[in-house]
């Protein structure tokens, strides 16, 4: 039990040290400037404000459009996504290396947490294309908040 908890704690702080290493970009246009402003105080909002800062202040200085709520959610659900293949990807290659040396025990964690992964991968897919087809619909805020909460 002491080796599970110890491999979940190892794969939770990479893909949490990944996520804090980001390089911050430099912000020189006011364009820039209003998105991080903009992306700050909807930071402030969320139940981990500095680790949604920290993941979404990058894309202030680039050519996403990030001006409503919705832009904003549809950035921060495939920066979520991007995150969970790459831990995906990395849990594969653990997977191969366990079942290699015949490490039973460990091999079994690791298809644990890739059926975890796998499901979040599969779920945030859906919320892109969910949130996607509301954009195209034009729908109002109200109508994506209950689509959100629902």
């Amino acid at each position: 039990m002491a080796k599970l908890m110890s491999l979940i704690s190892l794969l939770i702080l990479l893909n949490l040290f990944s996520t804090l290493t980001a390089a911050e970009p430099s912000y020189s246009s006011a364009k820039n400037s209003q998105k991080r402003a903009f992306i700050e105080a909807s930071c402030k909002s969320t139940r981990y404000p500095d680790l949604c800062l920290r993941c979404l202040a990058r894309f202030a200085d680039t050519n996403f459009t990030i001006e409503t709520l919705q832009q904003l959610a549809h950035v921060a659900l495939s920066v979520s996504l991007y995150r969970s293949l790459y831990t995906k990807s990395y849990l594969l290659k653990m997977a191969k290396q366990f079942k290699a040396v015949k490490s039973g025990i460990e091999y079994q964690i690791v298809q644990d947490c890739l059926k975890q992964i796998d499901d979040s991968v599969d779920q945030l897919g859906l919320s892109i294309r969910e949130l996607r087809r509301l954009n195209s619909q034009n729908t109002n805020i109200d109508d994506v908040l209950w689509h959100a909460k629902g």
